[in-house]
This record gives C-alpha cells, structure tokens and sequence, in this order.
C-alpha cells in the first residue's frame, strides 16, 4: 500500500514503543561481536521502518554511525527464488566476508518480503546457514539479525536449530500501518473501476491480471530510424513485416519505475491500455510506492472541469474529511502517480485536446515531485511534452506471445498447445505477423477457441483483424474520432486502402514516400462524387489519420510509410484483383506474376476470395498448358499423378535441379533447371490455389492438370511459351 510520511513516523513511533524491540535494540547496541537476532515482521514498510528504529537506536547509543550491510533476495519478473539464488546473493558473501577485524558493522539477511510459496527453497537455506554457523560466527565482525515474516517463524528452529539456540534477541513487530479508512476505499475503487478489461466480441469483462502480459518498449521510435530505404525494403521483403526491433526492448515496468516522466507510444491495439491498467493495480496493491491516479482523457476533456477539480472529485466521493487537502499533500509530497490513457482519443475539434495537453503540461510543472505517465497513439503525438521521456511500446516477441496464449486459455492447456502447434505451421506465417499485436492475437485466440482450429480461408481472417482496426475496436469503447475523411465511407475507405494496395504491390514497393502516398490518397478522393474540387485536400492528413485512427499504415521511417503488415498489403492487393477483374486485373495477375514467389499470397487469397474462380484456373492452366518446359518437366517422372504426388516430389526435385543434379537421367542446363523450376512452382502453386478455391468442375480441372504428355520430347522449339516471356 502506498504509505505517507506521516504514517511512516507513526509506525517508526509505535515500534520503539513496543518493550520486545526495544530489547533486541539494546541487545544489538552493546554487541561487540557475533550476536544473532531475530525480528518477525509482516510486511516490507514494518521491516524498513522497525530498520530505521533500530539504526537510529544503536547508533544513539554507540555514539558514532554504524555501517548496516543488507542482504536480501532480489526479484525479476515477481519470479520465486531458488536456493541457488538464495544462496549466491545472501549466504556466500556472509560466508566468505573476509574482513574480520572491522568494527561497526551490523549484518542484516532481510526476507521480509516473501511469501509462504517461497518457504521450500528458505527451508532449504536455513538448515544450509546452520551447517555453516561456525565460520559464520567467527567471520562477520559484527551482529546478525535476521527478519523474517511470520510463515516462517515456526520452520527456522526446526531447520537452524543451532542458531536458534544462540539467539542473542527475538522480538515479533507488532505495530501496524494506520491506514486512513478513505484512503482504503479509494483505492478498492480504482481496483473495481479500472481493474478489468472489456474485449471486443467478449460479453463478459476480463480482469487485467488474467490477460496482462509482460511488455518491452524502445526508446528509439521506429520512425526515428535512420535506416535508408533500400535496406528497410530488405527487411519487409525478407521477413513479412517488421518483426525486428531497432535496440534492445526495456520492460515497461522498469521504464515507469525509472522515469519521473514517462511519454508511453504505441500502435492500434498495442496494449497502451491494459499497461497502465495494471500499473495502476499494482501501485493499489502497494507494489509501487505511490497512489495512482487514473485518468481516461477522453472523459477528462467531456467534464468541461479542470484537471485538478476532475481528480478532486474522486477522492472527494470516498468520504476524506478534507479531500482537497488529503490530495494536495499527496501531489506536494511526489507520492501519486498520474496516469494519463489515450491522449489520441481526445478530439481535436474546439482545441480540446490542445487545452487537456496545456492542463496536463501545466499540473505536471506545478506538482513536479509525482510520477506522471502518458499513452498516446503514435500517429497522434504531434505535439512535445518538454521533460517527458517518449518510448514505444514494442511488438510481442515469441516468448511474450505464448505468454499471453497460456495466459488466454488458461485451464485450457490441451487447447493452448494446439493453438501454438498450429499456428506456428508452416501455412500460418502471415498470422504470425499479425499475431505481434495484442489486439490482434487476442482476435486469434477467441476464433481459435469456437472452432479449435483457424479457418481454412485465411482472407475471412485478414477480413476481421481490419474491420477490427477500422471501427469495432474503437466503437466497442464509445470512441468517436476526428473525422478528417470527408464524408467517406468504410466501403470508401477500403477501396482507397485496396488501390494504394495494388498499385504499390505493383511496382513492389513495400515502402512508400509521404509525398507519393498523400498524391495517392488526393487523387483517389478528389474522383470521388462527393469530392469539392475547389476544397484543397491534404494527402499527409489523411496519412496520419489513418496511422492514428486505425494503424492501416504506419510511419517506418521519417517520411517513409507502409502497410503495418505486408499481410494487409496482400490482401487489399487481392480485394483489388478480385474488384476488378473486368479490367483485366486477374489475367495481369497471372501473366505478370505467375513464378513470382513474393505474389505467391496474393495468388491464394485472391483464389479464395474469387466467387467463381473457373476462369482464374483456366487462365493458370493455359499458361502452364502454353510452357515449352511442360512435356519436359512432366517427364521427369512418369508415376506423378496426383496432386500430393506432386507436392511431395516439388521440394525434392527443385533442390536437384538447383545442384545441378540429373534428375531420371536427364541433365539440364542451368537456364533449363531455372524453367523447369519456374513450372514445378507453377504448378504446385495451381494446386494450392484449388485447395481454397470455388469451383465449378473440381475434376476436370486435376485431370487436366495431371494429363500426362503423349510422348517426351527433349527438345526446346523456339515458339514455345516462356514465363519469362
């Protein structure tokens, strides 16, 4: 719980007062050498505040200041500790302490702050310290006192019986924390208010601890790189999206611990909220030192009341006597922690956001000594917070991923395996670069847990993770943004987003340059029925409305834009083919990009998403059927005549003909191997398309397919189709 100077020094009161303690002080103050205490406290503020008594007391009656050497265990992750660790960070330097000759010097082992699940491996510590009593004894040049909680009182004789008979002093702390009844119920309100989630197609609430998983953030924003275009197109094209972060992540825990002020950035559905929901429960819990203080912005800016009177308000509904005054002492004495959520979601119209960045700006300057953190969505953060540390929150790595999946069904071990062994196939690579976002790995997991498995149609997927991002996800939490799309449509939206989609996909640009992409964006709105041609039209507004409100793209590097994930550019690239195939936008498709590997998504999910896809294979077949290499490729083995017979043979054969290898006694040259590799691809990547594919007459399609050639003819004729053609 978050503790006050003025309950502190009641508590420090109350122990000198307790007759037990005062002895063990007395005991320890004419202590020469070796003498052992032990202290019984219940929780860490009784510890450190019976330690303070205590040094203060012995250093009274020395006359001169002792050194108070500490040893305790030291957490990561609220991971328990092992006896190797026990042992390493409070026995060995105990046992190995050198300097026998030094005087004033007191030994403290503290395990105030453990737990009864933590008594095995302490058990075990114990009855090790007793089996070194004697070197201990002789070593430490001063007195020991060991404070331990009271879980543990009843074990330690058992387990260091030796000590225990060599007790100098025992005393049990008795004194409590005062804690203000108001105080209490304030902060059980913020844990009733703000300690639960509700998820998008969730009828039910969530609590934060059941879904929150541990978050890194950068302090280099990943659109401050100085990475050159060229290289970052290496990166998209190599690894389906950006999964690579710039520096080593830092947990965000540790970032709000360490920062006065902290400036938290992060994408749609990154997790900004359930963050800072969870460390406001922790400080509730007494887990930080300070009281928290949640503020949801977008109400903030609704109240029409300054921020002061805003947090006023709270405090003043849980009956302080003097709530104003309880609440300016705790901002004067740096002991609150403001927690500012979704600076984004404050609208921009009448200066709103202008004037709750000015409030923010102006108590953080006046009240300087709190903690104050803010999230905000990337796109949004256009305006500087002077003394504010800015961070990003980073994607999820694989280890916080099958975190958040156990986490997801826990209970449910069998289903969270299957999850993880079917998601990380080799068909669901996409999902994996979706599955970065908490969002939409949370949108996985929920349709993962109604059908056990993912849909067969991956563009039904890709479908609902962006409808998500462009408007349920916002709506499911009554947010309304600045409207900067003139009136346009969410059909609207997506046919901007599916020709911006294409064309870049096109050219093979996965990275597009501001400038080009706000051309893109006005020539598409200024063709639109509704368009003012005498209305000027900012491109690079929309861009950030679209990073800001829906995370469709985001900003790579400064002035450098993309699709948030290549899957997304995929898929529009599809929506688009399959909108316009009057314009020959299939048959391009195909002639254009058949053999190419990076189109090899496209192909699928524009397969799938065709309502009759008889003439997309009938131009497929045609290609293949047009190939000078088909006789020859289909040659080297006679018995392939079924579709798994050749998806099985594919990775084989294309291996031997990349090492040059005779394949059924046939030697090909290189420009040969390369063909006959072009049309093995093909026509597995044929296969692949009908597995996910509507169809008229399945059948005759296979057959005509695996129609084996009326005789083999080795030689190449000149007239014959090439891919590369």
């Amino acid at each position: 719980m978050p503790v006050l100077n003025e309950q502190f020094e009641e508590l420090k009161d109350k122990l000198r007062q307790e007759e037990d303690f005062c002895a063990i002080i007395e005991s320890l103050a004419l202590a020469e050498k070796m003498n052992f205490t032990i202290l019984v406290c219940e929780t860490t503020i009784q510890a450190k505040a019976a330690l303070e008594v205590m040094e203060d007391a012995v250093n009274s009656t020395r006359g001169q200041p002792s050194e108070w050497v500490h040893f305790s265990f030291e957490r990561k992750e609220e991971k328990r500790p092992s006896f190797e660790e026990l042992a390493s960070q409070i026995l060995e330097p105990l046992y190995y302490w050198q300097n026998k000759d030094e005087k004033d010097r007191v030994f403290v082992i503290d395990g105030s702050g453990e737990s009864e699940e933590d008594g095995d491996e302490w058990n075990i510590f114990f009855q090790r310290m007793n089996e070194v009593r004697n070197i201990l004894m002789e070593r430490l040049p001063g007195p020991l006192v060991l404070i331990i909680p009271s879980c543990f009182e009843a074990e330690f004789p058992r387990r260091a019986p030796d000590f225990w008979s060599v007790r100098s002093g025992f005393a049990r702390a008795k004194a409590q924390l005062t804690e203000p009844p108001p105080l209490r119920k304030y902060l059980e309100k913020e844990k009733e208010r703000y300690g639960t989630m509700q998820l998008w197609r969730l009828a039910s609430p969530v609590t934060v601890a059941d879904i929150f998983t541990r978050v890194n953030v950068l302090k280099t924003r990943s659109a401050f790189c100085c990475d050159p275009k060229e290289r970052l197109e290496e990166t998209f094209r190599g690894k389906a999206g950006f999964g690579d972060v710039l520096e080593e992540g830092k947990d965000a825990m540790d970032a709000v611990r360490d920062e006065q002020k902290l400036f938290i950035l992060g994408k749609p559905g990154a997790g900004k909220t359930t963050f800072l929901k969870h460390v406001a429960m922790k400080a509730a819990d007494g887990e930080l030192d300070y009281i928290p203080i949640f503020i949801p912005l977008r109400n903030f800016s609704e109240s029409g009341r300054s921020l002061y009177d805003f947090i006023a308000d709270e405090f003043e509904s849980c009956g302080f006597p003097n709530p104003r005054g309880f609440m300016e002492n705790l901002l004067k004495e740096g002991k609150a922690i403001l927690l500012c959520d979704g600076l984004d979601e404050v609208n921009k119209e009448d200066d709103l956001r202008k004037q709750v960045i000015g409030e923010v700006i102006n108590f953080s300057k006046t009240y300087k000594d709190g903690k104050v953190v803010i999230t905000c969505r990337i796109a949004a953060s256009e305006y500087l917070f002077e003394d504010f540390v800015y961070v990003e929150i980073a994607d999820f790595d694989k280890s916080q991923l099958k975190t958040f999946v156990y986490k997801w069904f826990t209970g449910k071990y069998q289903t969270a395996d299957k999850f993880l062994k079917e998601f990380y196939e080799i068909r669901n690579d996409r999902l994996r670069d979706l599955a970065k976002n908490p969002l939409l790995l949370t949108l996985l997991c929920i349709g993962f847990e109604e059908t056990l498995s993912f849909p067969s149609r991956r563009s039904e997927i890709y479908e609902e993770a962006i409808d998500a991002l462009l408007r349920k996800w916002d709506a499911s939490r009554g947010i309304k943004r600045d409207d900067i799309y003139r009136h346009l449509s969410l059909g609207r939206k997506r046919q901007m987003f599916a020709r911006i989609a294409y064309e870049s996909f096109e050219k093979g640009e996965y990275l597009i340059e501001q400038k080009h992409m706000g051309e893109k964006i006005v020539s598409y709105l200024k063709n639109l029925p509704q368009a003012d041609s005498q209305e000027e039209i900012d491109g690079i507004a929309v861009i950030k409305a679209v990073e800001s409100q829906h995370g469709i793209f985001v900003e790579r590097a400064q002035g450098i834009y993309s699709f948030s994930h290549l899957t997304f550019q995929e898929y529009y690239t599809a929506k688009y083919i399959v909108s316009n195939i009057h314009k020959s936008a299939l048959e391009n498709l195909i002639r254009n990009h058949f053999t190419d590997e990076n189109w090899r998504e496209v192909f699928l999910l524009t397969a799938e998403m065709l309502d009759d896809a008889d003439e997309f294979f009938e131009i497929l077949l045609n290609m293949l059927d047009q190939s000078r290499y088909r006789t020859l490729a289909r040659s080297i083995d006679r018995t392939r005549d079924t579709a798994l017979d050749i998806i099985i043979d594919y990775a084989h054969l294309v291996d031997s003909l990349k090492k040059g290898q005779a394949i059924k006694d046939y030697k090909f040259t290189k420009e040969e191997a390369k063909k006959i590799e072009q049309y093995l691809y093909g026509t597995k990547l044929l296969i692949d398309c009908l597995e996910v594919a509507y169809v008229s007459d399945r059948n005759r399609i296979e057959e005509r397919l695996l129609r084996p050639p009326k005789r083999f003819e080795p030689q190449i004729t000149s007239d014959s189709t090439d891919f590369t053609d």
